[in-house]
């Protein structure tokens, strides 16, 4: 499929949301649902795929179950599992810089951070906010963008950039208006609070 077959069906996806605005009135429909716990699965592996791929091209890729799971504000456990494995041209310092004294520990050190990831990968407590949404979602968020959040920042006097192509395209949200505005800002919280997000927009993202 080429890109302007790609720009047509997305045109017909967000048609279809357009629809449904309409159909609702003044009233804010809730958002689609987004990613099933096995569909998050299938994009946790395929990203995995691609990662082992470019570390080993050609090699089976190793499966590890996990041991725990990381949360926000917990022990950093995939730093610690690597530095337990002990890479001789490795060095890790206390604030987990890396120091790579022997260039042929490096892929060594990818090798055990690829594994090392699979065992203490983070818990998920929502597909969207581990940045996982379904092509549904992500139609429903590019026209609540276009017709809510773009006009609200334009009335607080920014200009706000055109999304780049594909960047509504699952499994991942690839654009948001906040930090594309003329001129730049910082001040993201308060824009999250005069022009808020959609709610399946995690607040990490402001």
């Amino acid at each position: 499929m080429n890109a302007r077959d790609h720009g047509a069906v997305r045109m017909g996806r967000v048609a279809v949301v357009l629809a449904t605005l309409a159909l609702a009135g003044c009233t804010v429909p809730p958002p689609p649902p987004g990613l099933t716990d096995s569909e998050v699965r299938a994009v946790i592996e395929e990203s995995n795929r691609v990662w082992w791929e470019a570390i080993a091209p050609g090699e089976q890729m190793p499966h590890n179950d996990p041991v725990e799971y990381m949360v926000e504000g917990g022990p950093d456990l995939q730093w610690q599992c690597v530095d337990s494995v002990g890479i001789e041209g490795i060095r890790f310092s206390e604030n987990r810089q890396l120091t790579v004294t022997d260039p042929s520990a490096e892929l060594v050190f990818q090798r055990a951070l690829f594994e090392c990831n699979q065992k203490y990968p983070y818990l998920i407590e929502s597909p969207e906010a581990a940045g996982f949404y379904s092509q549904e979602q992500l139609d429903y968020l590019a026209v609540a963008f276009e017709r809510r959040v773009v006009p609200c920042l334009e009335s607080l006097g920014y200009a706000v950039g055109e999304p780049p192509e594909g960047s509504f395209t699952a499994p991942h949200l690839g654009w948001l208006p906040y930090y594309n505005l003329s001129p730049p800002t910082t001040n993201l919280a308060y824009l999250g609070v005069r022009c808020p997000p959609p709610s399946i927009v995690t607040s990490y993202l402001l």
